[in-house]
Protein backbone atom coordinates (compact mmCIF):
# COMPACT_ATOMS: atom_id res chain seq x y z
CA UNK A 1 0.00 0.00 0.00
CA UNK A 2 2.87 2.80 0.61
CA UNK A 3 4.75 1.28 -2.59
CA UNK A 4 1.63 2.57 -4.67
CA UNK A 5 1.13 5.68 -2.41
CA UNK A 6 4.85 6.93 -3.33
CA UNK A 7 4.01 5.59 -7.08
CA UNK A 8 1.01 7.91 -7.34
CA UNK A 9 3.23 10.86 -5.56
CA UNK A 10 5.78 10.61 -7.57
CA UNK A 11 3.50 10.30 -11.42
CA UNK A 12 1.65 13.81 -9.66
CA UNK A 13 5.05 15.52 -9.38
CA UNK A 14 6.37 14.31 -12.83
CA UNK A 15 2.91 15.75 -14.29
CA UNK A 16 3.32 18.97 -12.20
CA UNK A 17 6.74 19.45 -13.33
CA UNK A 18 5.85 18.95 -16.95
CA UNK A 19 2.80 21.51 -16.74
CA UNK A 20 4.82 24.19 -15.48
CA UNK A 21 8.05 23.58 -17.41
CA UNK A 22 5.42 23.95 -20.58
CA UNK A 23 3.87 26.94 -19.16
CA UNK A 24 7.58 28.65 -18.88
CA UNK A 25 8.01 28.05 -22.56
CA UNK A 26 5.01 29.20 -24.00
CA UNK A 27 5.42 32.62 -22.71
CA UNK A 28 6.86 35.17 -24.77
CA UNK A 29 9.55 37.31 -22.63
CA UNK A 30 9.00 41.27 -23.53
CA UNK A 31 12.66 42.78 -24.19
CA UNK A 32 13.15 46.14 -23.08
CA UNK A 33 15.96 47.98 -25.28
CA UNK A 34 18.18 49.99 -23.16
CA UNK A 35 19.95 52.51 -25.15
CA UNK A 36 21.47 55.83 -24.21
CA UNK A 37 23.42 57.49 -21.58
CA UNK A 38 23.55 55.38 -18.50
CA UNK A 39 22.58 57.99 -16.24
CA UNK A 40 18.95 59.89 -15.71
CA UNK A 41 18.23 62.96 -17.62
CA UNK A 42 17.73 66.00 -15.96
CA UNK A 43 14.54 66.78 -17.58
CA UNK A 44 12.79 65.77 -14.48
CA UNK A 45 14.77 68.21 -12.45
CA UNK A 46 15.44 71.02 -14.16
CA UNK A 47 14.17 72.67 -17.03
CA UNK A 48 16.21 74.05 -20.18
CA UNK A 49 17.03 78.02 -19.04
CA UNK A 50 19.01 76.22 -16.62
CA UNK A 51 21.48 74.77 -19.62
CA UNK A 52 24.54 76.71 -21.49
CA UNK A 53 25.64 75.97 -24.60
CA UNK A 54 29.52 76.20 -25.38
CA UNK A 55 28.83 79.42 -26.85
CA UNK A 56 27.19 80.89 -23.46
CA UNK A 57 30.32 79.67 -21.31
CA UNK A 58 33.41 79.96 -23.53
CA UNK A 59 34.64 83.40 -24.12
CA UNK A 60 37.98 85.21 -22.91
CA UNK A 61 38.71 85.27 -19.13
CA UNK A 62 39.78 89.19 -19.88
CA UNK A 63 40.80 91.05 -23.26
CA UNK A 64 44.18 93.17 -23.20
CA UNK A 65 44.87 95.74 -25.23
CA UNK A 66 48.38 96.25 -25.87
CA UNK A 67 49.25 100.03 -26.41
CA UNK A 68 53.10 100.01 -26.27
CA UNK A 69 55.60 101.87 -23.79
CA UNK A 70 54.33 99.18 -21.80
CA UNK A 71 51.20 100.62 -21.81
CA UNK A 72 47.96 97.89 -21.33
CA UNK A 73 44.33 98.09 -20.86
CA UNK A 74 42.41 95.25 -19.37
CA UNK A 75 38.94 94.30 -20.45
CA UNK A 76 36.40 92.62 -18.38
CA UNK A 77 33.44 90.64 -19.95
CA UNK A 78 30.03 93.34 -19.87
CA UNK A 79 32.42 96.27 -20.71
CA UNK A 80 31.12 98.00 -24.12
CA UNK A 81 35.11 97.11 -24.92
CA UNK A 82 35.10 93.65 -24.31
CA UNK A 83 32.08 93.20 -26.88
CA UNK A 84 33.66 95.68 -29.08
CA UNK A 85 37.13 93.22 -29.43
CA UNK A 86 35.06 90.23 -29.86
CA UNK A 87 33.21 91.26 -32.53
CA UNK A 88 36.41 92.68 -34.37
CA UNK A 89 37.17 88.28 -34.07
CA UNK A 90 33.52 87.91 -35.94
CA UNK A 91 34.14 90.03 -38.64
CA UNK A 92 38.00 88.63 -39.18
CA UNK A 93 39.03 85.78 -40.83
CA UNK A 94 41.67 83.24 -40.52
CA UNK A 95 44.01 81.32 -42.67
CA UNK A 96 47.20 79.68 -43.17
CA UNK A 97 47.86 78.26 -40.03
CA UNK A 98 51.43 77.03 -39.01
CA UNK A 99 53.32 75.95 -36.64
CA UNK A 100 54.87 78.81 -35.13
CA UNK A 101 59.06 78.68 -34.03
CA UNK A 102 60.15 82.31 -33.74
CA UNK A 103 57.57 83.34 -31.05
CA UNK A 104 60.11 83.12 -27.68
CA UNK A 105 60.71 85.60 -24.94
CA UNK A 106 62.37 88.14 -26.71
CA UNK A 107 60.10 88.38 -29.48
CA UNK A 108 57.11 88.76 -27.08
CA UNK A 109 58.03 90.80 -24.85
CA UNK A 110 59.20 93.23 -28.01
CA UNK A 111 55.79 92.94 -29.40
CA UNK A 112 53.72 93.47 -26.19
CA UNK A 113 55.99 96.27 -24.80
CA UNK A 114 56.15 98.25 -28.37
CA UNK A 115 53.20 97.73 -30.34
CA UNK A 116 49.61 97.83 -30.57
CA UNK A 117 48.02 94.37 -30.39
CA UNK A 118 44.88 92.64 -28.93
CA UNK A 119 45.30 89.46 -26.57
CA UNK A 120 42.26 87.28 -25.88
CA UNK A 121 43.36 85.73 -22.30
CA UNK A 122 41.15 82.48 -21.91
CA UNK A 123 40.83 80.63 -19.01
CA UNK A 124 41.34 77.27 -19.98
CA UNK A 125 43.42 75.17 -22.61
CA UNK A 126 40.80 75.67 -25.84
CA UNK A 127 41.11 73.08 -29.09
CA UNK A 128 40.77 76.46 -31.79
CA UNK A 129 38.43 73.85 -33.94
CA UNK A 130 35.95 74.56 -30.78
CA UNK A 131 36.09 78.49 -31.13
CA UNK A 132 35.96 77.64 -34.69
CA UNK A 133 32.39 75.32 -34.47
CA UNK A 134 30.89 77.84 -32.13
CA UNK A 135 31.60 80.92 -34.67
CA UNK A 136 33.71 82.78 -32.52
CA UNK A 137 36.64 82.16 -34.79
CA UNK A 138 36.45 81.24 -38.69
CA UNK A 139 38.80 79.65 -40.13
CA UNK A 140 38.98 78.83 -43.89
CA UNK A 141 42.11 76.66 -43.87
CA UNK A 142 42.25 73.18 -41.85
CA UNK A 143 42.67 72.52 -38.67
CA UNK A 144 43.87 69.37 -36.96
CA UNK A 145 41.78 68.58 -33.91
CA UNK A 146 45.38 68.61 -31.51
CA UNK A 147 45.98 72.50 -31.92
CA UNK A 148 44.91 73.67 -29.28
CA UNK A 149 45.94 77.29 -27.18
CA UNK A 150 45.00 79.27 -23.48
CA UNK A 151 45.63 82.62 -25.17
CA UNK A 152 46.32 84.29 -28.51
CA UNK A 153 47.39 87.55 -29.77
CA UNK A 154 45.79 89.69 -32.90
CA UNK A 155 48.82 91.62 -34.34
CA UNK A 156 49.42 94.03 -36.89
CA UNK A 157 51.95 92.48 -39.74
CA UNK A 158 52.33 95.20 -42.21
CA UNK A 159 50.12 98.07 -43.73
CA UNK A 160 47.04 95.67 -43.93
CA UNK A 161 47.93 92.84 -42.43
CA UNK A 162 47.49 91.18 -39.39
CA UNK A 163 48.25 88.09 -37.47
CA UNK A 164 47.30 85.62 -35.09
CA UNK A 165 49.49 83.98 -32.43
CA UNK A 166 48.17 80.83 -30.39
CA UNK A 167 50.14 80.05 -27.30
CA UNK A 168 49.52 76.74 -25.24
CA UNK A 169 52.60 76.48 -23.90
CA UNK A 170 56.30 76.87 -24.83
CA UNK A 171 56.47 73.83 -27.22
CA UNK A 172 53.06 74.54 -28.57
CA UNK A 173 52.63 77.93 -30.73
CA UNK A 174 51.12 78.51 -33.82
CA UNK A 175 50.49 81.54 -36.01
CA UNK A 176 47.93 82.21 -38.86
CA UNK A 177 47.23 85.31 -41.27
CA UNK A 178 44.01 87.58 -40.47
CA UNK A 179 42.03 89.53 -42.37
CA UNK A 180 39.75 92.06 -40.75
CA UNK A 181 38.65 95.41 -40.90
CA UNK A 182 41.49 97.58 -40.19
CA UNK A 183 38.88 100.54 -38.56
CA UNK A 184 37.40 98.36 -36.13
CA UNK A 185 41.16 97.51 -34.99
CA UNK A 186 42.11 101.49 -34.77
CA UNK A 187 38.92 102.56 -33.33
CA UNK A 188 38.69 100.43 -30.47
CA UNK A 189 41.89 101.51 -29.23
CA UNK A 190 40.98 105.18 -29.62
CA UNK A 191 37.85 104.42 -27.95
CA UNK A 192 39.38 102.86 -24.71
CA UNK A 193 42.23 105.72 -23.97
CA UNK A 194 40.78 106.78 -21.39
CA UNK A 195 40.64 102.70 -19.45
CA UNK A 196 42.68 102.18 -16.37
CA UNK A 197 46.32 101.57 -17.42
CA UNK A 198 48.13 98.40 -16.48
CA UNK A 199 51.85 97.39 -16.03
CA UNK A 200 53.47 93.97 -17.48
CA UNK A 201 55.27 92.12 -14.53
CA UNK A 202 57.50 89.21 -16.23
CA UNK A 203 59.74 89.03 -19.06
CA UNK A 204 58.93 84.99 -19.86
CA UNK A 205 56.27 84.36 -22.00
CA UNK A 206 54.54 81.86 -19.22
CA UNK A 207 55.27 83.82 -16.39
CA UNK A 208 53.64 86.87 -16.76
CA UNK A 209 51.00 88.48 -15.74
CA UNK A 210 49.09 92.57 -15.31
CA UNK A 211 48.78 94.41 -12.70
CA UNK A 212 47.04 97.97 -12.78
CA UNK A 213 48.91 101.13 -12.47
CA UNK A 214 46.52 102.39 -9.85
CA UNK A 215 44.65 101.06 -7.13
CA UNK A 216 41.45 99.68 -8.58
CA UNK A 217 37.96 100.45 -7.13
CA UNK A 218 34.89 97.99 -7.19
CA UNK A 219 31.70 97.20 -5.52
CA UNK A 220 31.02 94.40 -2.54
CA UNK A 221 27.97 92.36 -3.79
CA UNK A 222 25.57 90.00 -1.75
CA UNK A 223 23.65 87.54 -3.74
CA UNK A 224 21.05 85.33 -3.15
CA UNK A 225 21.80 81.61 -3.01
CA UNK A 226 18.35 79.17 -2.83
CA UNK A 227 17.56 75.91 -3.27
CA UNK A 228 16.90 74.66 -6.68
CA UNK A 229 16.86 71.19 -7.12
CA UNK A 230 16.05 68.66 -4.24
CA UNK A 231 18.99 66.82 -3.10
CA UNK A 232 16.93 63.70 -3.45
CA UNK A 233 15.95 64.07 -7.18
CA UNK A 234 19.17 65.44 -8.34
CA UNK A 235 21.43 62.41 -6.48
CA UNK A 236 18.70 60.19 -8.38
CA UNK A 237 20.15 61.67 -12.05
CA UNK A 238 23.48 60.05 -11.68
CA UNK A 239 21.71 56.31 -12.02
CA UNK A 240 20.04 54.24 -14.49
CA UNK A 241 18.35 52.16 -11.94
CA UNK A 242 17.48 53.62 -8.25
CA UNK A 243 16.47 50.43 -6.86
CA UNK A 244 20.00 49.20 -7.40
CA UNK A 245 21.66 51.66 -5.40
CA UNK A 246 22.53 51.02 -1.86
CA UNK A 247 22.63 54.03 1.07
CA UNK A 248 25.56 53.90 3.75
CA UNK A 249 25.09 56.52 6.33
CA UNK A 250 28.79 57.76 7.47
CA UNK A 251 29.94 58.43 11.14
CA UNK A 252 29.79 62.63 10.19
CA UNK A 253 25.60 62.35 9.01
CA UNK A 254 26.84 62.33 5.58
CA UNK A 255 25.63 59.58 3.02
CA UNK A 256 26.73 57.60 0.27
CA UNK A 257 24.64 56.74 -3.05
CA UNK A 258 26.50 53.65 -4.66
CA UNK A 259 25.06 51.21 -7.32
CA UNK A 260 29.00 49.40 -7.65
CA UNK A 261 29.99 51.82 -10.68
CA UNK A 262 28.99 55.05 -9.53
CA UNK A 263 29.23 56.46 -6.04
CA UNK A 264 27.34 60.12 -4.91
CA UNK A 265 28.24 61.24 -1.72
CA UNK A 266 26.19 63.80 0.05
CA UNK A 267 27.34 66.17 3.07
CA UNK A 268 25.63 66.73 6.30
CA UNK A 269 23.60 69.70 5.21
CA UNK A 270 22.34 68.41 1.78
CA UNK A 271 24.27 71.09 0.34
CA UNK A 272 27.40 69.30 -1.63
CA UNK A 273 27.18 66.43 -3.84
CA UNK A 274 30.25 65.17 -4.87
CA UNK A 275 29.84 62.47 -8.13
CA UNK A 276 32.66 59.41 -9.02
CA UNK A 277 32.83 56.89 -12.16
CA UNK A 278 34.41 53.75 -10.14
CA UNK A 279 34.77 52.31 -13.40
CA UNK A 280 37.00 55.02 -15.37
CA UNK A 281 40.81 53.84 -14.79
CA UNK A 282 43.98 56.05 -16.05
CA UNK A 283 45.66 55.47 -19.04
CA UNK A 284 47.72 57.47 -21.49
CA UNK A 285 46.25 58.71 -24.28
CA UNK A 286 47.25 59.82 -27.90
CA UNK A 287 48.02 63.52 -27.50
CA UNK A 288 46.97 63.65 -31.26
CA UNK A 289 43.29 62.61 -30.73
CA UNK A 290 41.13 65.22 -30.37
CA UNK A 291 40.42 66.39 -26.73
CA UNK A 292 36.35 67.04 -25.97
CA UNK A 293 36.44 67.51 -22.49
CA UNK A 294 35.05 71.13 -22.69
CA UNK A 295 32.37 69.35 -24.67
CA UNK A 296 32.06 66.69 -22.88
CA UNK A 297 31.65 68.52 -18.98
CA UNK A 298 29.25 70.76 -20.16
CA UNK A 299 26.85 68.53 -21.54
CA UNK A 300 27.36 66.24 -18.01
CA UNK A 301 26.79 69.41 -15.43
CA UNK A 302 23.80 70.11 -17.93
CA UNK A 303 22.14 67.18 -17.78
CA UNK A 304 22.64 67.19 -14.03
CA UNK A 305 21.16 70.16 -12.64
CA UNK A 306 22.60 73.13 -14.94
CA UNK A 307 23.12 76.76 -14.00
CA UNK A 308 21.98 80.11 -13.35
CA UNK A 309 22.69 83.42 -14.16
CA UNK A 310 26.10 84.04 -16.60
CA UNK A 311 29.12 80.82 -16.33
CA UNK A 312 32.44 80.85 -17.49
CA UNK A 313 34.68 78.13 -17.52
CA UNK A 314 38.11 77.85 -15.68
CA UNK A 315 40.70 75.25 -15.72
CA UNK A 316 42.04 74.30 -12.48
CA UNK A 317 45.68 74.43 -13.37
CA UNK A 318 47.07 74.20 -9.60
CA UNK A 319 45.89 70.41 -9.56
CA UNK A 320 49.44 68.34 -10.85
CA UNK A 321 48.34 66.55 -14.13
CA UNK A 322 49.25 62.20 -14.15
CA UNK A 323 50.53 62.03 -17.55
CA UNK A 324 48.68 64.99 -18.79
CA UNK A 325 45.76 62.30 -18.94
CA UNK A 326 43.38 64.13 -16.03
CA UNK A 327 41.90 67.76 -15.83
CA UNK A 328 39.64 69.63 -13.79
CA UNK A 329 37.85 72.18 -15.11
CA UNK A 330 35.15 74.50 -12.79
CA UNK A 331 31.85 76.65 -14.45
CA UNK A 332 32.24 79.99 -12.35
CA UNK A 333 29.27 82.40 -11.78
CA UNK A 334 30.37 85.94 -13.14
CA UNK A 335 29.57 88.95 -11.12
CA UNK A 336 30.16 92.29 -12.77
CA UNK A 337 32.89 90.33 -15.38
CA UNK A 338 34.92 88.84 -12.17
CA UNK A 339 34.46 85.06 -11.35
CA UNK A 340 33.33 83.91 -8.24
CA UNK A 341 34.95 81.46 -6.34
CA UNK A 342 32.48 79.13 -3.85
CA UNK A 343 30.85 75.66 -3.58
CA UNK A 344 27.73 77.05 -4.65
CA UNK A 345 28.38 79.23 -7.33
CA UNK A 346 31.00 76.62 -8.82
CA UNK A 347 30.33 73.57 -10.74
CA UNK A 348 33.17 71.33 -10.98
CA UNK A 349 33.86 68.63 -13.56
CA UNK A 350 37.55 65.85 -13.54
CA UNK A 351 37.81 64.67 -17.01
CA UNK A 352 39.97 61.79 -17.93
CA UNK A 353 40.79 60.92 -21.64
CA UNK A 354 37.36 61.95 -22.49
CA UNK A 355 35.38 60.84 -20.21
CA UNK A 356 33.92 62.18 -16.96
CA UNK A 357 35.19 61.30 -13.64
CA UNK A 358 33.68 63.05 -11.60
CA UNK A 359 32.15 66.24 -10.32
CA UNK A 360 30.83 67.66 -7.86
CA UNK A 361 28.48 70.45 -7.33
CA UNK A 362 25.89 71.98 -4.72
CA UNK A 363 21.61 71.46 -4.80
CA UNK A 364 21.87 75.95 -4.38
CA UNK A 365 22.86 77.98 -7.14
CA UNK A 366 23.83 81.06 -6.94
CA UNK A 367 24.19 83.90 -9.53
CA UNK A 368 21.02 85.62 -10.84
CA UNK A 369 20.72 89.04 -9.34
CA UNK A 370 23.44 90.14 -7.18
CA UNK A 371 23.30 92.86 -4.90
CA UNK A 372 25.40 96.01 -4.99
CA UNK A 373 27.45 96.94 -2.25
CA UNK A 374 29.50 99.41 -0.97
CA UNK A 375 32.55 100.68 -3.12
CA UNK A 376 36.17 98.90 -1.83
CA UNK A 377 39.63 100.43 -2.78
CA UNK A 378 41.88 97.45 -3.16
CA UNK A 379 45.53 96.98 -2.09
CA UNK A 380 48.37 98.68 -4.49
CA UNK A 381 49.99 96.55 -7.19
CA UNK A 382 53.14 97.54 -4.89
CA UNK A 383 51.56 95.77 -2.07
CA UNK A 384 50.34 92.90 -3.83
CA UNK A 385 53.87 92.00 -5.10
CA UNK A 386 54.95 92.35 -1.81
CA UNK A 387 52.60 89.80 -0.67
CA UNK A 388 53.88 87.49 -3.62
CA UNK A 389 57.88 88.01 -2.54
CA UNK A 390 56.83 87.25 1.17
CA UNK A 391 54.65 84.32 0.69
CA UNK A 392 56.55 81.14 1.48
CA UNK A 393 55.01 78.92 -1.42
CA UNK A 394 55.86 81.59 -4.42
CA UNK A 395 58.38 82.82 -6.54
CA UNK A 396 57.67 86.12 -8.49
CA UNK A 397 59.45 85.03 -10.96
CA UNK A 398 57.59 81.66 -11.45
CA UNK A 399 53.97 83.51 -11.16
CA UNK A 400 52.12 82.14 -13.79
CA UNK A 401 49.09 83.99 -13.35
CA UNK A 402 47.13 86.76 -11.54
CA UNK A 403 43.94 87.98 -11.54
CA UNK A 404 40.75 89.96 -9.90
CA UNK A 405 37.95 87.53 -8.45
CA UNK A 406 34.91 87.26 -5.80
CA UNK A 407 34.90 84.91 -2.97
CA UNK A 408 31.62 84.21 -1.85
CA UNK A 409 31.54 83.90 2.63
CA UNK A 410 29.37 81.74 4.64
CA UNK A 411 25.72 81.08 3.42
CA UNK A 412 23.56 83.49 5.61
CA UNK A 413 20.15 82.27 5.68
CA UNK A 414 19.31 82.85 1.96
CA UNK A 415 22.38 85.07 0.61
CA UNK A 416 26.52 85.29 0.86
CA UNK A 417 28.72 87.94 0.82
CA UNK A 418 30.97 88.10 -2.32
CA UNK A 419 34.43 89.91 -1.42
CA UNK A 420 37.14 90.94 -3.89
CA UNK A 421 40.37 88.84 -3.58
CA UNK A 422 43.42 88.63 -5.88
CA UNK A 423 44.24 84.72 -7.14
CA UNK A 424 47.81 83.82 -7.48
CA UNK A 425 48.81 80.78 -10.06
CA UNK A 426 52.46 79.45 -10.26
CA UNK A 427 52.43 76.95 -13.28
CA UNK A 428 54.91 74.15 -13.65
CA UNK A 429 54.73 73.30 -9.47
CA UNK A 430 50.88 73.23 -9.24
CA UNK A 431 50.44 76.35 -6.72
CA UNK A 432 47.84 79.04 -6.08
CA UNK A 433 47.65 81.36 -3.11
CA UNK A 434 44.35 84.03 -2.51
CA UNK A 435 44.27 86.61 -1.14
CA UNK A 436 41.90 89.40 0.14
CA UNK A 437 41.93 92.26 -2.07
CA UNK A 438 41.10 95.11 0.35
CA UNK A 439 43.03 93.45 3.66
CA UNK A 440 45.86 91.45 2.13
CA UNK A 441 44.88 88.70 4.06
CA UNK A 442 45.78 85.33 2.98
CA UNK A 443 42.16 83.16 2.28
CA UNK A 444 43.64 80.44 0.87
CA UNK A 445 46.61 78.33 -0.46
CA UNK A 446 47.84 74.70 -1.98
CA UNK A 447 45.73 72.79 -0.66
CA UNK A 448 42.87 74.70 -0.81
CA UNK A 449 42.12 75.31 2.63
CA UNK A 450 39.73 78.45 3.61
CA UNK A 451 40.34 80.78 6.15
CA UNK A 452 39.20 84.14 7.43
CA UNK A 453 35.22 83.51 6.05
CA UNK A 454 33.36 83.32 8.62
Amino acid sequence: MIEKLKTLLLAVLVVTSLLLSLGIWSITPQYESIDGPQFASNVTISDPSFERTMNNVLGPRNILLHRGENKHNLLFPGQSGYQAALAILSNSTFFDIKIETKFKDEGWKKLVNEGQGIQYEFDAVVPITLLNDADILHFTSRLEPFMNFKTFYLLPDGTNEYRAIFVENADTIYSATVVLPPEAFGRLFEEQKEAPLYALHGTSLLHHFYLPVERPVVHSYSIDVNRVIETDRLVDSFFLDKSMTRRVVERDGSEIFTDGNRMVRVDTKHQTIEYRNLNIEEKRVNQLDEDTSLEKALDFANAHGGFLGSVSIHQVRTIRPTEMVWGQLEFRSNVSGLPVIGDFSSVAVQVAHNSVTAMRRSAYMSGAKPERGRELQLLSSADLLELIESNALLKLNRVSDVYLAYMMGELHGQSAELRPVWVVEQSGDYREAVFDAVTGEQLRSEGGKLRGLE
